[in-house]
């Protein structure tokens, strides 16, 4: 949820800088050598920076969630996921879990860190040390 999240806010920011006024109050006035660019080119220029950078953060951010998304694949139909879902999704603590499944709090532990270690399997591979 969190890179989805963020996948989202990078979105609204980059509408909100293409839209945005990025030159300098006009009160202030500063006498410099811009190199041959005019100040509305070094405006535009920090306007595709500014969206470069968030752009980059989105592939970056999509491609952690299409990873975490092949992970999740691979736990989806234990029958145990939804230990997953109400723990890390639903953020609910292990007692409710409990109630809901109808498990002891051993067993709900011993689920979820199974499942982990599946998930962890399928992203890190050999690197994964349980």
């Amino acid at each position: 949820p969190e890179l989805k999240k963020n996948i989202e806010e990078c979105e609204a920011d980059i509408e909100d800088i293409k839209q945005e006024d990025l030159g300098k109050s006009k009160d202030i006035i500063k006498f410099s050598i811009h190199g041959g660019n005019t100040p509305q080119e070094d405006i535009e220029e920090k306007r595709q920076k500014l969206i470069a950078n968030l752009e980059s953060r989105i592939a970056g951010d999509s491609f952690e969630l299409r990873n975490m998304d092949r992970a999740l694949d691979r736990v989806r139909s234990d029958e145990h996921f939804p230990v997953i879902e109400a723990y890390y999704f639903e953020k609910c603590a292990i007692e409710d879990i409990t109630e809901r499944l109808h498990y002891s709090d051993r067993t709900i532990n011993r689920h979820r860190k199974n499942l982990v270690n599946i998930i962890c399997d399928a992203l890190y591979g050999a690197d994964n040390t349980h």
